[in-house]
């Protein structure tokens, strides 16, 4: 499995399938999820005000894009009340998660873990657990993740030399 870390645009990669994650209580939409909704003229926003999505726990939503996003389907997972968020529940909140992405069958996806995390470590534990879980499942179905992350966590991921282990090439795609 390769693993893309990248500070290009979310709305730019083109992937059959990108993925975000949102809380609950997250609103206005902001960063990733924010230019998502704006890139789809508010659709995001829109759904949430007629109360069609929440961001409650476990909520998954598949939201066509239309050609607004390079991604064919966007897939929002919801984390519930972000002041609850812990990376320790990480595990079992990714698993459902990944289990509903693999049924796209898809090889190729696009996510952003930048909103799940308020520093570096944080972000960290996110993905190492995200990429951990995708890439030691016994049939997985991504063979490729790019990851639109902020410039800062992508440096300081390079300064340490973060690996996922033998089975996950990482890579790096910068604009700078």
């Amino acid at each position: 499995m390769k693993v893309t870390l990248c500070d290009k645009s979310f709305d730019r990669i083109v992937s059959p399938v990108a993925t975000l994650p949102f809380f609950s209580d997250r609103r206005p939409l902001r960063e990733t999820m924010g230019l998502a909704d704006w890139r789809m003229n508010g659709r995001l926003s829109r759904l949430i005000e007629e109360n069609k999505v929440n961001g409650a726990f476990g909520e998954t939503v598949f939201i066509p894009t239309q050609g607004r996003l390079s991604a064919e389907t966007l897939i929002l997972y919801g984390l519930g009340d972000s002041r609850r968020w812990d990376p320790n529940r990480a595990e079992s909140a990714f698993m459902p998660w990944i289990e509903r992405l693999e049924s796209l069958n898809h090889p190729v996806w696009l996510a952003s873990f930048s909103a799940l995390s308020h520093d570096f470590l944080m972000w960290r534990q996110c993905v190492r657990i995200f990429v951990n879980s995708l890439a030691y499942r016994s049939k997985p179905m991504c063979q490729e993740l790019y990851l639109v992350e902020t410039l800062d966590c992508i440096q300081e991921t390079k300064k340490r030399r973060m690996d996922f282990g033998e089975i996950v090439e990482l890579d790096y795609d910068l604009v700078s």
